[in-house]
């Protein structure tokens, strides 16, 4: 007589599934971080180029009031 194979158990069938689940989250965190940390750079480049602008428009266009002190 030929063994019959054993039928998974259930339990390890739901572990598995949940396994599979946490490693899609995983990665759709991780690309979540990542477009973040893109967008942390983006920002603060914005933010220099805007402080320079602001710096060079403040230098080009001194405050007349002082000249009268």
């Amino acid at each position: 007589m030929i063994d019959q194979p054993e039928a998974p158990n259930p339990e390890r069938l739901r572990l598995e599934v949940l396994v599979g689940m946490a490693a899609k989250r995983l990665a759709r965190a991780d690309h979540k971080v990542a477009a973040a940390q893109a967008e942390r750079v983006a920002a603060g480049i914005a933010h220099t180029a805007a402080i320079e602008r602001l710096a060079a428009w403040d230098e080009a266009n001194p405050d007349p009031q002082l000249a009268l002190i």
